[in-house]
Parts: C-alpha cells; structure tokens; sequence
C-alpha cells in the first residue's frame, strides 16, 4: 500500500488532522446565544419594577399635571411594558433578526441607538471608577 501523500497513485486518500472549523464557530456560537439569554431573562425581570414605576408615575401626573400629560406618561409605560412582554416571550435569535431587520429599515435610528448606548455605557463605567 502506497502511503506517500504526493504520490499520485495513492491508494487512501490524505485527510485533514484538523478540527473542523464549523464545529468550533457553532459551539461558540452557542455559549454567545446562551449567555444572551441568561442576560435577557435578567433584563425582562428588572423591567418588570421600571414598568410597574412608570404606570404608578403616571397615575401621579394625572393628578399633578392633567389628564393630557397623564395619557403621553402612559403611553410611555405600556411602551417599556410590551418592550418588557417581548424580551419575556421571544428567543435571542428571533430578537437578533428584528434588531437586523431594524437596522436594515432605518440605519439613522441604529446608528443613534448605538451611540446613546455608547454614551450610556461609558458614563457607567466612569462612574464604577471613581
């Protein structure tokens, strides 16, 4: 039997020692997507006491400020309640295509969103500092 790998009349074919790679990417991918929703379950639950202090707020402003600022406070909370609903229901990788989705519809608000968030993150971590 013939073993030589640049001989050409090799009777087995050469095969790769290597791991594949796809194997490697997938299980990263995996341990991202599962880390994503350990941190989606914990944001779900710590909107659950913003939600509940907006639509207690509200109910203040109708009484402090008129019905009309009470309604747009409202809003706002039902809004921060079906965002809430949302990171609950849904799986990361359907959160990940409409955020795709999102981006491709209206890069301006991406691109806004991603530099409050910046914005948000670095005045977080200047203040963990000092």
């Amino acid at each position: 039997m013939n073993n030589d790998p640049l001989d050409p009349t090799r009777s087995t074919p050469v095969t790769s020692e290597k791991p594949q790679s796809g194997t490697i990417l997938s299980g990263a991918e995996n341990r991202i997507y599962d880390f994503a929703e350990d941190a989606k379950v914990e944001i779900a639950k710590s909107m659950n006491g913003l939600v509940v202090s907006a639509h207690n707020w509200a109910a203040n402003l109708d009484s402090m400020a008129g019905a009309p600022v009470g309604d747009l406070a409202r809003q706002a909370a039902d809004l921060l309640g079906s965002i809430q609903r949302g990171l609950e229901e849904k799986p990361v990788s359907e959160l990940v295509a409409d955020g795709e989705a999102l981006i491709r519809r209206q890069p301006g608000i991406a691109l806004g969103v991603a530099v409050a968030g910046g914005f948000l993150l670095a005045r977080m971590v200047r203040s963990g500092k000092e």
